[in-house]
């Protein structure tokens, strides 16, 4: 079972699935690279051997596993 964001929890409240919203959208988008950014800021400044390349890869595997897929 995946996790949901936040933003993704609101989209569902406030929408109906068939609704698009460009600033739902834009919200999603912008959390999505939050939260690459952050997990993978996290995993460089603890690494000797991690380049910021890899840690981004593994922060977007990580976001697939726990969100469940893409953004």
């Amino acid at each position: 079972m995946s996790k949901q964001t936040a933003v993704e929890w609101l989209a569902k409240e406030m929408l109906h699935p068939d609704n698009f919203n460009p600033y739902i959208e834009q919200a999603l988008a912008m959390e999505w690279e939050q939260l690459i950014e952050a997990h993978a800021d996290g995993q460089y400044l603890n690494s000797v051997s991690l380049t910021k390349r890899m840690c981004l890869d593994n922060a977007e595997s990580y976001y697939n596993e726990t969100y469940g897929g893409d953004k």
